[in-house]
């Protein structure tokens, strides 16, 4: 059958998080051989290979290992870079989705971090829409911003929290008292667009790789300028686990590198934004697919 929905997750380690959150693709009701995950793999430490071992065969997965270190963009700033020094770069996921969107099968991108806990029907309902109904639209579901108790409680739970049903789980968790992205707030976190928006815009625009932040925005807004408009869904939802205690240098949003990529990013969105000077076509110099990053792809097919 063929495949309808690719879910093109950019990791970078997170491994706990990401284990936790397949069960979330597994109770899945759009039929597992109608959907695959395209785990695009930004030179994790970890051994991420562990943490889906158990549901090999139960589900089409792709491990994509990419080294940004192979873009020419990273070489420039980089030039007399040595092992174990600090990179004048910053992992954002304007390579690694660019990766997995071009390698995608599905007709249908779902967007959206390695540590969201998708609701069951997401899939469906996407499909429904984009596919079914041939909507021309970038759809954002409604997410709930987990925090350090939230973590506790999942972390807490020997059985899988999918076992009492979406309802229960929101309210386990007291879903009502989480922040939440509402109507203005459509980021990329559990979402979902046609594989045809992201080749008709060229991808994630790679001037945002010089900091931090900023790229989904105007990576949405130029899709809506291509003809798919952002609509806020909310029957599709999800959960984003905290993970603000991590220590890596490069997400380090105390440091004043971070500061300084952040303000680079913002300056550049909010310009465009400001003068409604959005590039027609972006990523001119070099391929916007990046994969001479890609070194390699393991594929692990539903039994």
């Amino acid at each position: 059958m063929t495949l309808q929905v690719s879910a093109v997750l950019s990791i970078h380690n997170r491994g706990q998080l990401f284990e936790r959150a397949l069960a979330g693709y597994l109770w899945q009701t759009l039929p597992r051989e109608q959907w695959e995950i395209v785990l695009v793999d930004d030179c994790s430490t970890e051994d991420l290979q562990r943490r889906y071992a158990h549901v090999l065969g139960q589900i089409n997965l792709r491990h994509v290992r990419l080294d940004h270190q192979r873009h020419a963009l990273w070489k420039q700033r980089n030039p007399n870079w040595r092992p174990g020094e600090r990179e004048d770069w910053f992992h954002t996921p304007a390579l690694t989705i660019n990766a997995g969107c071009a390698l995608a099968r599905g007709s249908v991108i779902c967007l959206c971090h390695p540590e969201i806990l998708h609701a069951p029907e997401n899939f469906a309902l996407a499909t429904e829409r984009l596919i079914q109904r041939q909507e021309k639209s970038f759809l954002f579901g409604l997410t709930y911003l987990g925090n350090g108790e939230t973590d506790r409680w999942l972390s807490s739970r020997a059985h899988d929290w999918t076992r009492e049903g979406w309802p229960a789980f929101l309210s386990a968790v007291n879903a009502r008292g989480l922040q939440h992205f509402g109507p203005n707030e459509l980021y990329w976190y559990t979402s979902f667009l046609p594989k045809a928006a992201v080749e008709a815009v060229r991808g994630v625009d790679f001037v945002y790789l010089h900091g931090v932040a900023a790229e989904d925005d105007d990576f949405r807004d130029r899709v809506a300028l291509a003809g798919w408009q952002a609509q806020y869904a909310t029957d599709i939802q999800g959960l984003h686990q905290d993970h603000s205690a991590e220590s890596e240098l490069h997400r380090d949003r105390t440091s004043w590198q971070w500061g300084e990529g952040l303000r680079r990013n913002r300056e550049v969105y909010f310009h465009r934004r400001r003068n409604q000077q959005y590039p027609s076509v972006v990523n001119t110099e070099q391929p916007w697919e990046a994969l001479e990053c890609v070194v390699e792809v393991q594929e692990y097919p539903l039994a």
